[in-house]
């Protein structure tokens, strides 16, 4: 006949012998695990937490250039008058920020911006990167402008 004998507490199962899969680990039972556990968690969380920080915060806010169209810009042009609300050339710093507000009535073009009637465009740059293209507001009917 097999043996039944009960094995010893402390000592490790005899061959043949079954250990439940749920049963707590030999020593020291469930706590040890379940504290590693959370430990574990609470650092990825803290450390996802700062990645986040770290990359959202690339660049700092900088500065916001503002372009205002008055009231009467596309008619003064439409008469042959220079319209020079701003520069052909915009020099500009990752995080900053370039802003349009058109109060005339009718649409502005700024590069690749189209500010329509009572609009206002605001593009902040997070990337060092050259935009060229039509202005109908600066003198020369271009704009080129440079994030660096």
């Amino acid at each position: 006949m097999g043996d039944t004998s009960s094995p010893v507490a402390g000592s490790p199962p005899s061959e043949g012998s079954e250990v439940p899969e749920s049963a707590p680990p030999a020593r020291g039972g469930w706590g040890r695990p379940a504290v590693m556990a959370v430990v574990c968690v609470i650092s990825v969380a803290v450390i996802v937490v700062s990645m986040v920080k770290i990359v959202g915060d690339r660049h700092p806010k900088g500065q916001t250039v503002v372009f205002v169209v008055p009231k009467g810009t596309a008619l003064k042009a439409s008469v042959g008058k220079k319209v020079d609300v701003m520069p052909a050339r915009v020099l500009l710093h990752v995080g900053d920020s370039i802003q349009v507000r058109n109060e005339d009535t009718s649409i502005a073009t700024v590069g690749p911006f189209t500010v329509r009637p009572g609009e206002t465009v605001t593009q902040r740059f997070e990337n060092p990167q050259v935009l060229k293209g039509e202005c109908t507001l600066s003198g020369s009917g271009s704009v080129t402008i440079i994030v660096t």
